[in-house]
């Protein structure tokens, strides 16, 4: 990299500009060799007096105290006089260690790169008010230290599964956010309009279309990191816009896509946190352990007291959900079943845990299981009692499919159609190898491992 040097006076050496987190690293070699160092950064805080002024530096990387010292540098308290808090600016200086022995920077020369106007937030507390952070991001990243660097981490967790991805020979593909056509079981779309076709159009809540079409175009291992969308509901959970990671592997099951699942959580997580253990709600969760399983109905059996098989009807729905004191919503049989494994068993997965073998009216695009044709090979990823995962083995026969499709229109109260001509059906025609897919929602994960409140708090630019 070609970095620009500030001129040094009066024959001294040329500075290199380095990262704060360099400089706090190689403190000792910087101190004893009486090297010259650039920093750039933001100005957080300042500290005036007589001969000498205190200031906080900030970048990317971390932030450190700089020292204008007429002693050291005449004039340079008075270089500090004209200075704003959130101010950027370029300093160089040498290592210096003040006497309430806080490593600084000992300012000689100073260049104002740019000028903060208007009142800087108070600096301990950042951006409070809701409204404000949502109309004024950037702000919000400058004040507050810990939303700064949960968001680095944030690319760091993408970067990570990107680059293990890869290592594992699959091969990232674009696929479109917008459909002319939109087939995506009980899920509810955003509609736009395209105005040059005079026609509607259709916003994705999954890849998982075009990702199965390139397996059966011959790719056996792909994979998007992107955006998905569903028109539904809005809660501490759940937000219209959301980050979703989709991977699906030919000649491949349920269990080894668990497998990579707990492979690219592990990882991501420990690169971005530097940890693999995380205290939340008074239990310390480990995600470097090997994730525990557990079916459906080994759920209801500890935590409900009841078995899946005795859920046959709405009125052994209603009786096992008054038992648990859960309140139905009026939905199908299958989706309020869906309810009661989210309220009954989901919450009390503390540690890593895949809860598999659902239902299969919950799944009708999955394999049934070798033992059971009523249930079918998916697993959630859940952990702090938080479902983040999703992963199946895939149906890869086209008539089967279309029969669970007529299957889903009939509970959904679907007008029948023909399924003959689904993009996924055409797929599956040409002949689709043994295949599994894996989806991990981002942001569930980030919310998790980062301990924050709701999903909200994990998007960069939270509009909605």
């Amino acid at each position: 990299m070609i970095e620009s040097i500030l001129p040094i006076a009066d024959g001294k050496p040329k500075s290199k500009r380095i990262l704060i987190a360099d400089f706090k690293r190689d403190f000792g070699i910087i101190l004893s060799q009486n090297k010259q160092v650039e920093l750039r950064g933001r100005v957080r805080n300042l500290r005036r007096f007589k001969s000498i002024s205190f200031g906080v530096l900030q970048d990317q990387s971390d932030q450190t105290q700089l020292a204008f010292s007429d002693e050291t540098t005449p004039g340079t308290t008075e270089l500090a006089k004209q200075l704003n808090t959130g101010d950027v600016i370029s300093v160089t200086g040498s290592a210096f260690v003040s006497k309430k022995e806080e490593r600084s920077l000992v300012v000689e020369q100073l260049e104002v790169v740019t000028r903060f106007n208007g009142p800087f937030p108070d600096r301990y507390k950042g951006v409070q008010d809701t409204g404000k952070r949502r109309g004024n991001f950037p702000l919000q990243l400058i004040t507050d230290r810990d939303s700064f660097v949960f968001f680095d981490r944030i690319s760091k967790v993408n970067m990570s599964l990107r680059d293990n991805l890869n290592r594992l020979g699959f091969k990232e593909f674009e696929t479109p956010v917008l459909r002319r056509q939109f087939r995506s079981g009980q899920a509810k779309p955003f509609v736009t309009h395209q105005n040059s076709l005079g026609t509607d159009m259709f916003m994705r809540p999954t890849s998982e279309l075009e990702l199965v079409q390139l397996i059966a175009a011959g790719y056996e291992r792909v994979y998007e990191l992107g955006k998905a969308f569903r028109n539904e509901g809005q809660d501490r959970f759940h937000n219209p816009e959301y980050t979703a990671l989709e991977a699906y592997a030919a000649y491949s099951d349920y269990n080894g896509m668990m497998d990579l699942a707990e492979y690219l959580v592990r990882e991501a997580v420990t690169r971005a946190f530097g940890t693999s253990r995380f205290l939340l709600n008074g239990e310390c969760i480990n995600v470097d352990t090997k994730w525990g399983q557990m079916t459906v109905d080994e759920g209801f059996k500890l935590f409900g007291d009841f078995s899946l098989n005795e859920i046959n009807s709405l009125d052994s729905l209603k009786k096992m959900a008054a038992k648990n004191n859960i309140l139905l919503s009026g939905l199908p049989l299958t989706q309020e079943v869906g309810k009661l494994i989210e309220k009954i068993i989901v919450p009390k997965l503390l540690q890593p845990t895949f809860l598999r073998d659902f239902p299969v009216g919950l799944a009708p695009l999955g394999k049934t299981t070798g033992y059971d044709e009523n249930k079918v090979e998916r697993a959630w990823a859940c952990m702090n009692g938080i479902g983040f995962a999703d992963i199946s083995t895939n149906l890869v026969n086209s008539t089967e499919l279309q029969k669970k499709l007529a299957g889903q229109d009939s509970e959904m109260g679907i007008q029948e159609r023909d399924h003959s001509t689904d993009p996924l059906v055409i797929a599956l025609n040409y002949g689709v190898p043994p295949t599994a897919g894996l989806g991990i929602g981002l942001n569930r994960l980030l919310m998790i491992v980062g301990n924050q409140k709701s999903l909200r708090e994990t998007i960069l630019f939270p509009d909605i």
